[in-house]
């Protein structure tokens, strides 16, 4: 166990060295990669093991080479693949970079005793709704929800809630795994202003033709 949180401080420290060096704090450089400044502390003092996604995108804001880090999370999690209890729930919430276009993901891994029931979900953002249900197969521990986040300045949060508790990431970018679109099917659950209304339809349609072409 000694050595195992060794290395998770060595991912730590070379996170935490490289931010105080380049004069950044844990908030901006939470804001920079879609995470709380509290998951970042977390990570940096060894008590959380990042994913492959969050290691590549801290490294990428950090101008590090992310290699030594990922081999060294990949250690840690192999010598410890269980995810503790206490970090098992039905609600969750984050928010993503304000000024951020692009994909984004979720990754939702359900209790071992859970996973083949069926998980029922709801998304809040904003003024829009997404609801479904997940159920994985016999060769799946996790699964990722794939959408989109338009660059609309203001970063809302996003909220989360499950039917049973599960641990759940948060990322952007092209998730680290086969995902399951839920780009669809959003429907407003309360009215939205004229002026976002708008915002929004602009940015779906240029995000609708620069995808059409990998649809056919």
């Amino acid at each position: 166990m000694e050595n195992i949180q060794m290395m998770n401080k060595y991912v730590g420290e070379i996170i935490r060295e490289t931010r105080k060096r380049k004069g950044l704090s844990q908030t901006v450089l939470g804001d920079l990669v879609g995470m709380s400044a509290a998951t970042i502390h977390r990570i940096e003092h060894g008590e959380k093991i990042p994913t492959d996604a969050e290691i590549t995108a801290i490294a990428e804001q950090l101008s590090i080479n992310s290699t030594r880090l990922l081999e060294a999370a990949l250690f840690t999690r192999e010598q410890q693949p269980t995810i503790p209890p206490t970090s098992y729930k039905t609600v969750w919430q984050t928010a993503h970079p304000s000024h951020y276009s692009g994909p984004v993901w979720i990754q939702i891994t359900p209790l071992k005793e859970n996973r083949k029931l069926i998980h029922q979900f709801q998304i809040r953002w904003n003024v829009w709704e997404r609801m479904g249900e997940i159920m994985l197969t016999d060769d799946q521990k996790t699964i990722f929800l794939a959408h989109y986040k338009h660059n609309d300045g203001l970063g809302l949060p996003l909220f989360l809630t499950l039917s049973y508790p599960c641990y759940v990431v948060f990322g952007k970018g092209e998730p680290p795994d086969k995902a399951m679109d839920i780009n669809f099917q959003w429907v407003r659950f309360e009215p939205m202003p004229p002026n976002q209304l708008w915002l929004y339809v602009t940015h779906y349609i240029a995000w609708f033709f620069k995808h059409l072409t990998n649809w056919r």
